[in-house]
């Protein structure tokens, strides 16, 4: 018997929608897409303002498929700038953070102030016209919101607060700290599955009891909620004041009872875990269609983590991410399988904590980022036959 043809996206009704199709997450068409039309024009993590909090501080993070300096100048404004120089395009900066009185090119010596101007370039003197002023290092969007430092391409995007305007109270909400944190640790992995597998993973809890024992005893599944904002989701779920989990002994001296995870598009998650002021950010760095590196930062109230801070990295590292990673590879095997085109998101009426109305929710970004005009045209055709109707 022939099967018959599934539903294709609903980007509008959560309540009866099926996934993406598979190519999404396969296509290197889609991909380089992706790297254009979402991460060159969305707000992208760069750091926390500790590691970038006095002139000279920088740090080199990755946007899309461009790297990223930011730092401040000697008037402390702080700057991002494209890692690369304006004499013939070798990378500038080489390591992922540390601190410069200006920043020099290792290929012919030109060198940058900390206001992007350049400084010193070799020879130029005998260079008729040249003029310096000309090359002046390209800058990027920079904005901080919520204590961190946020990134983007476009030079005409919507600030990051218009887009996510209760984002950092929702952060302060449940972590007051989150100006005075430090950067205290970082883990890294690399896998086999596109960026979206992994926040699609991220953004439901209906895996949780079968794929994540260990977490469920620490959260209380009942109370546990997921909710949507304009680009962002938040999962919250109370604490037992005596959890069988992993983490019992961060939970019992920590002043918070509780677990927050919060997605921000595109690509960043942030934890907030029992115990003292903290936060984790878990943030997919795309490398290819099919494959992904995962940086996971923890960010405490001093550089060097206690035992219960420990405990909560190395149950991070040692069995919820390794338990996640195994899921999202997985599930982009069976992407690619003749047999799976599109699936069905099970969105409950009660937009539960097992509801996947949050996945719904980032598709919907997804979507809407491929096909924004065609949607635009959409929206427009379908409001005109309704005042027709009418």
């Amino acid at each position: 018997m022939k099967k018959e043809p599934l539903r294709k996206f609903n980007p509008d009704d959560a309540g009866f929608s099926y996934t993406l199709a598979s190519e999404y997450y396969t296509s290197p068409v889609i991909y380089e897409n992706e790297l254009e039309v979402i991460f060159a024009n969305s707000w992208n993590f760069g750091c926390h303002l500790s590691q970038v909090n006095e002139p000279g501080k920088y740090i080199r993070c990755k946007v899309g498929d461009e790297e990223i300096v930011i730092t401040r100048d000697k008037e402390n404004k702080l700057h991002s700038y494209y890692n690369v120089c304006r004499h013939r395009a070798h990378t500038l900066i080489q390591n992922d953070f540390g601190k410069v009185n200006f920043i020099t090119c290792p290929y012919h010596a030109w060198t940058y102030n900390l206001d992007g101007t350049a400084r010193t370039v070799r020879n130029c003197e005998n260079v008729e016209g040249f003029c310096k002023e000309e090359f002046s290092l390209e800058e990027a969007r920079v904005e901080e919101l919520a204590g961190f430092v946020w990134v983007n391409l476009n030079a005409d995007a919507e600030p990051l607060i218009k887009q996510a305007p209760d984002l950092e109270a929702k952060l302060l909400e449940h972590c007051p700290d989150i100006h005075n944190l430090k950067f205290a640790h970082r883990e890294t992995w690399d896998i086999k599955a596109n960026w979206k597998t992994a926040i699609d993973n991220f953004s439901e809890c209906y895996h949780c009891a079968t794929a994540h024992p260990g977490f469920v005893d620490l959260v209380s599944m009942p109370d546990y909620t997921v909710t949507t904002h304009g680009i962002w989701n938040a999962h919250v779920s109370p604490v037992p004041e005596n959890p069988n989990g992993p983490l019992k002994v961060a939970a019992a001296v920590g002043k918070r009872l509780e677990y927050v995870a919060i997605y921000l598009w595109p690509n960043m998650t942030m934890w907030i875990m029992p115990g003292a002021g903290n936060i984790g950010l878990l943030y997919m760095l795309p490398t290819g269609p099919e494959t992904t590196r995962e940086n996971m930062d923890f960010y405490f109230l001093d550089e060097k983590p206690t035992e219960e801070e420990m405990a909560s990295i190395e149950y991070l590292r040692e069995v919820l991410q390794p338990e996640d990673v195994d899921l999202c590879e997985k599930v982009q095997k069976g992407l690619k399988s003749r047999s799976y085109d599109i699936g069905r998101l099970l969105v409950d009426h009660k937009r539960s904590g097992i509801s996947e109305h949050a996945v719904h929710h980032f598709q919907s970004l997804v979507y809407k980022a491929h096909h924004a005009k065609e949607y635009i045209q959409l929206k427009e055709s379908a409001g005109q036959a309704a005042a027709k109707a009418t």
